[in-house]
């Protein structure tokens, strides 16, 4: 319905438009492969898969398609990690509709947008020197504390990313070391308090 909703809006704002609809992560890959799209909207939860993956792939597919990440996952800390992943700008999904279309526009005309509150997210990051939050994690290191916060084992994030578990608990001490956290029950607990427990 979002989607949906969001598609319409699109089309009445930017008359002649094309829009295309992709439910899943395969689909949208396989739509930016197919034709040229000025303008990728995505969310980070997505049925096969995590948005912010798609990010750099649609980088690397259709680099002069532009990517806005549209999400109910809050800007601290994933608008940050959309940002460094390669997307032009970040905003949630109960932002009001003129502040979407603003993003849209400003993003189609070569800027990049990020809300007010990323805007803090992202000065405090300037300001106190990445670390000891999120936002000093890599890809990769963000997308294990995920699995790691809703409850997955090493092996079976070891299976899902398709490493080894010896990799995974080297990625997990560098979690731990940068977070300065002293257990897994201490990375687990940081998460919640960061809601990284949703879906993928």
């Amino acid at each position: 319905m979002v989607r949906e909703g969001l598609g319409r809006m699109l089309a009445t704002e930017f008359p002649g438009s094309v829009i295309r609809y992709a439910a899943s992560r395969q689909a949208a890959l396989e739509a930016v492969v197919e034709r040229f799209f000025l303008l990728a909207v995505l969310d980070i939860s997505m049925p096969g898969g995590n948005g912010l993956g798609l990010i750099p792939e649609i980088r690397d597919r259709s680099p002069r398609t532009r990517i806005l990440v549209h999400t109910m996952h809050p800007e601290d800390p994933f608008g940050y990690q959309a940002l460094r992943s390669g997307a032009d700008g970040f905003i949630t999904k109960d932002a009001p509709v003129e502040q979407i279309l603003l993003a849209v526009r400003k993003i189609l005309h070569g800027g990049r947008f990020v809300s007010a509150a990323l805007a803090e997210v992202l000065a405090g990051a300037v300001v106190t020197g990445v670390g000891g939050g999120a936002e000093s994690l890599s890809d990769r290191e963000f997308q294990i504390l995920r699995l790691i916060t809703s409850g997955k084992t090493p092996t079976e994030i070891a299976d899902d990313l398709g490493l080894s578990v010896k990799t995974v608990s080297t990625y997990r001490t560098r979690i731990l070391e940068k977070l300065h956290l002293r257990t897994t029950a201490e990375m687990i607990r940081f998460g919640i308090r960061h809601n990284l427990d949703g879906p993928d």
